[in-house]
Order: C-alpha cells, then sequence, then structure tokens
C-alpha cells in the first residue's frame, strides 16, 4: 500500500515537473517569436525605404539619361497643357462620337 502511495505521489511530482517545462518551453517560443515579429517589421520598414530610394534613382537615371542621349529638358511652365479626358461611357451617355 505504502508503495502504491509512494509510485502516485512520484507520477504526481513528474507530471507537475513536466507541466512546469512545458509551460516554460511555451513561454521562451513566445518570446522568441515576439523578437522575431519586432525583427520583421524593422527589416519591413527598411524594404520600403529601399524601395522608395530605388524608385528615385531609376527616376533620376531615366532623366539624366533623356538630358544627356535625346537633350530632352523639362518644358516651361506656360508651354504644359492639360487635357481633361471623359470615360467613355459619359461621352456616349452626352450623345457625342467617342
Amino acid at each position: 500500500m505504502r508503495s502504491a502511495l509512494f509510485i502516485a505521489g512520484l507520477a504526481l511530482a513528474l507530471s507537475a515537473l513536466q507541466l512546469v517545462d512545458v509551460r516554460h518551453q511555451n513561454l521562451a517560443a513566445f518570446m522568441h517569436i515576439q523578437q522575431l515579429a519586432g525583427e520583421y517589421d524593422r527589416l519591413n520598414e527598411q524594404w520600403g525605404k529601399l524601395l522608395a530610394e530605388q524608385a528615385t534613382w531609376t527616376v533620376r537615371r531615366v532623366e539624366s539619361r533623356a538630358r544627356a542621349e535625346l537633350g530632352m529638358h523639362n518644358p516651361p511652365p506656360g508651354a504644359v497643357y492639360y487635357l481633361l479626358l471623359r470615360p467613355a461611357a459619359s461621352v456616349a451617355a452626352a450623345g457625342a462620337q467617342p
């Protein structure tokens, strides 16, 4: 009888220790996930900045090549005209030819 109680107590103690260990592992994994999520956010922000920088350099490169190789330049403000176009559906509704 005493040995059965001893074995039951030992099994209960072992189960309790395993529970503590599993909870500790879960907490450590959660902390690691939080750390990785922070790093992901930081890297994602840096990626956005790099994309914006790349777009800026691409525009500058095209503009400089257009100036150097094709002799293109920006027109003066008075030479720029804007055309306002209506969608085809509104043209048809107005009875005009598209």
